[in-house]
């Protein structure tokens, strides 16, 4: 078998390349950051393209594909505030995506996000979405309009991930537009208060990486998996409680820093895992769990000086 990963020197492709690998499936990677830090070997097998280069892309059409996970776009509110043209860049990449896919027959997994329910719950697949309130999730509603044009007139297959706040291994690269989770980390183990924009009691549902990862591997070799799925716990944790948490692991002590919200900042999310819990039978680790893997990845890299927990 073989797979397209986009964004494979990423967060979410990155872990998502790490788990085809371990099952011995042959992996075509692409990326955009020629600055990656990943080790030399993950470079070597990778074409840095900008998904949305129409030209670039239609190499892979003559590739025979077994699948392709297309995490290589604008993944941050924030860069869509800084940079609107993020939204093209999205409609594009995830548009030529599916010409590869429609011209090879590969199954497409690609990212939509808990960002289209708005803050509006219950979040569950099968509720009508709202208006969406970010430039950032009216591209995720798009390449989910996109996918179900692609599946009824063409017949290509691919389930669309809503991620709620995943965390872990190798997120430290994203810097500021890391979840909350790692940017509460690393300020802790600086010694620095943490920044929370409002009062910390707003609160999200945060899932390990390797959850994630596992859950998309079995999406994708599921020939009749659902054309959305919500990727969460299930549970959510204030700012507050995530770092206090993050502070007794640590031994620590440190207060957050609070500052105004803006106006266009993400509400709150919790995740509804009924679909996937009953499909898959589900079963992430808590927050308190992953922490503690997060942690002692960070102590064997050699990011964070302490001891294993």
């Amino acid at each position: 078998m073989k797979a397209l990963v986009t964004g494979n020197l990423g967060f979410i492709g990155g872990a998502i390349t790490d788990a085809l690998i371990e099952k011995q499936i042959e992996v075509i990677g692409v990326d955009k950051n020629k600055k990656s830090r990943e080790p030399k070997e993950r470079l070597d097998m990778t074409k840095f393209i900008n998904t949305a280069n129409k030209k670039d892309m239609e190499q892979f059409k003559k590739i025979d594909l077994d699948y392709i996970f297309h995490f290589g776009s604008p993944c941050s509110n924030l860069q869509f505030m800084t940079n609107p043209y993020s939204l093209t860049e999205t409609v594009a990449g995830m548009l030529n995506i599916f010409e590869i896919a429609r011209e090879t027959g590969a199954k497409v997994i690609y990212p939509s996000s808990c960002t289209v329910y708005a803050g509006e719950l219950p979040q569950i697949e099968t509720r009508v979405l709202p208006k969406p309130t970010t430039l950032y999730s009216v591209g995720k509603l798009a390449c989910e309009n996109m996918a179900y044009y692609y599946k009824r007139t063409f017949g290509v297959k691919s389930t669309g991930v809503r991620i709620f706040v995943a965390y872990g291994d190798r997120e430290e690269y994203k810097g500021n537009l890391a979840s909350v989770v790692t940017q509460f980390l690393l300020a802790i183990e600086k010694g620095k208060q943490p920044i929370v924009w409002g009062d910390g009691t707003q609160f999200r549902d945060t899932i390990y990486i390797r959850d994630v990862a596992s859950l998309i591997l079995r999406l994708a070799f599921d020939h009749n998996s659902p054309e959305v799925i919500n990727i969460g716990t299930g549970e959510a944790t204030t700012f507050n409680d995530i770092i206090d948490m993050i502070n007794k692991k640590l031994g620590k002590n440190i207060k957050p820093k609070y500052v105004p919200k803006p106006n266009w900042y993400t509400g709150n999310n919790k995740a509804d895992m009924t679909l996937a819990k009953r499909r898959y039978n589900f079963k992430p680790i808590s927050l308190e769990e992953g922490l503690t893997k997060y942690i002692n990845y960070r102590i064997s890299k050699g990011y964070y000086k302490g001891d294993k927990i």
